[in-house]
């Protein structure tokens, strides 16, 4: 009597990445012809058909990487005149882990940490920025924010407007009535 045996979970797992291995292979062996290119509707297709598979098998990302998907895409992509086309490549680069650096300088952010009194150290490093940019601080970022002391000193130097050794005198004056605590008793407010 002849018995079927059940396929085990290693073969199984064998079975799909060679399917998909061979799927990938097909996709980006017609993808790197140039006489698709005649066809941009095709391209189109089957990039976004691409798009789609990777969406329903992300752990397949790898496989597709060590295929050279992200080269062959860049390729379609640099000699692409159809902007539908230059979408999906970008969607594709970016299913597969890849994200092109912005065209320009990018923006400019300046995040300044609280931490009461150490807020001191921060202007240390700020007033060095401006002595190597020969700039004042808030020409020289976009974004100027901060969090609970450091949002204090970010609204002096980015809303105000004022010089680093302003800041710190402010600063200073302030953060000592603010900060000073003794040990016996607690906090000391001004308002005592």
């Amino acid at each position: 009597m002849f018995r079927c045996q059940l396929p085990t979970k290693e073969s199984l797992l064998f079975f799909i990445r060679l399917v998909l291995q061979r799927r990938y292979n097909s996709f980006l062996f017609v993808l790197s012809h140039e006489y698709v290119f005649l066809y941009n509707l095709i391209i189109f297709y089957r990039l976004e058909r691409f798009c789609e598979h990777m969406h329903a098998f992300p752990w397949a990302q790898g496989l597709a990487v060590r295929l050279k998907a992200i080269g062959k895409i860049f390729w379609i992509r640099d000699r692409s005149k159809n902007q539908s086309v230059t979408l999906q490549c970008n969607e594709a680069l970016a299913l597969l882990g890849h994200v092109s650096p912005p065209p320009n300088r990018g923006i400019r952010i300046l995040s300044i940490d609280g931490g009461g009194m150490r807020g001191l150290i921060a202007l240390e490093i700020l007033k060095a920025i401006e002595l190597q940019t020969g700039q004042r601080i808030h020409e020289t970022f976009d974004l100027i924010c901060g969090v609970s002391t450091g949002a204090i000193m970010a609204s002096f130097l980015g809303f105000h407007k004022k010089s680093i050794l302003d800041v710190e005198k402010t600063y200073s004056t302030l953060g000592f009535k603010i900060f000073t605590q003794n040990f016996l008793e607690g906090e000391l407010l001004p308002y005592m």
